[in-house]
């Protein structure tokens, strides 16, 4: 049932082939957290021109057609740019949502990592020099 505002956290560091970006939605991913999760990761891009993306759905409490959307339009603006994205911690609802239409076979999508793994990434990419994270456009970051 949706209900929980979008919010979204941006983290990047440097990684010997480029910049690497996380982008960590929180909420519902619904025509409004689209639109928030789409100016977000124009932002990364602008700012960071990052050669790989891990978009972190752990923290999705809802995602509907226009979520999947937006999903879509991330990988491609993404690849638009020469990198990459994955999409990670998809489960439960989402991950059905995703396989059933098939999306599996278009997105990278990653269940090997632990579900801590983003949090525990992002505190130890705190202690590299050439780390930088924000609360991407706006959206409050938790």
């Amino acid at each position: 049932m949706k209900g929980e505002p979008m919010a979204v956290f941006i983290t990047s560091f440097d990684d010997p082939e480029g910049t690497v970006v996380s982008v960590a939605p929180r909420g519902d991913l619904d025509v409004v957290g689209g639109m928030r999760l789409r100016r977000s990761i124009l932002d990364a891009i602008d700012r960071y021109h990052p050669v790989h993306l891990d978009l972190d759905l752990a923290y999705v409490t809802f995602l509907d057609c226009a979520g999947i959307r937006a999903l879509l339009w991330a990988d491609d603006r993404v690849r638009d740019q020469g990198g990459t994205m994955a999409v990670l911690h998809a489960s439960g609802t989402a991950l059905w949502l995703l396989t059933s239409l098939g999306l599996d076979r278009r997105l990278s999508i990653r269940l090997d990592r632990p579900p801590l793994f983003t949090l525990l990434r992002v505190a130890a990419a705190a202690e590299r020099p050439g780390h930088r994270g924000h609360p991407g456009n706006g959206a409050a970051a938790n």
